[in-house]
């Protein structure tokens, strides 16, 4: 048995693959257990952000779907990125079939609050979305400003919250190109509604919204 192998079986006994959906332990290969493969949802779910952005969503957001997700988000558990991506870029692809994107990115998050939590998951999603894509991820958005939790909030509370809290990085030309802007979720479309804006009032040519879950509308 060479290095290679050796390795690979040491880290499926220390970490196993688990069902991005459920958390059980499954075989390497997979990305989901039979009973939750089976239970995925046959339909893109279509959303529209605020300003009319499109918005593709791979699952509603209930359960076993939003515990994995806050599993994900809040408890430093990547072990269903993979299973997420894949369902994330499938949604994407059915909804916006026959468009093509320059690139992926994601909703930004503040420095402090990446450096509480230890990540951005809608970064982290993105990033392996572009990858499955085959396209470059570029965070070419930064949120410079902190506001209130938009979970706190109402609807029209929201939309003011996420006013003037994001901006273009300087380092990053966004003029021309067309834009896959990737988060975890999305609830009234305030927060991707205004990340598109400003990539558009930026220059982009065209910006569409891919989530993993949506709340009922």
């Amino acid at each position: 048995m060479n290095r290679k192998k050796i390795l690979t079986g040491l880290v499926s006994v220390f970490f196993p693959q688990r069902c991005a959906c459920c958390g059980r332990v499954i075989v390497p290969s997979a990305l989901f257990c039979p009973e939750c493969l089976a239970a995925l949802p046959k339909t893109v779910y279509e959303r529209s952000a605020v300003g009319g952005f499109l918005c593709s969503a791979a699952l509603l957001y209930e359960e076993p779907y939003s515990t994995a997700l806050k599993r994900f988000k809040f408890h430093s558990k990547p072990g269903g990125l993979q299973g997420f991506a894949f369902l994330t870029v499938k949604a994407a692809r059915e909804r916006f079939e026959g468009k093509d994107f320059d690139a992926v990115t994601c909703v930004p998050m503040t420095r402090l609050a990446v450096l509480k939590r230890g990540y951005n998951q809608s970064e982290e999603l993105a990033r392996a979305c572009a990858k499955l894509m085959a396209l470059p991820f570029e965070p070419v958005l930064e949120k410079y400003r902190s506001n209130a939790p938009q979970r706190t909030l109402n609807r029209s509370q929201r939309a003011k919250n996420v006013r003037g809290v994001f901006r273009i990085r300087k380092s990053h030309g966004v003029t021309g190109k067309r834009y896959l802007l990737i988060d975890d979720v999305i609830t009234t479309g305030s927060t991707l509604g205004e990340c598109a804006r400003v990539l558009k009032t930026g220059g982009c040519s065209e910006v569409c919204c891919a989530v993993l879950c949506t709340t009922p509308e």
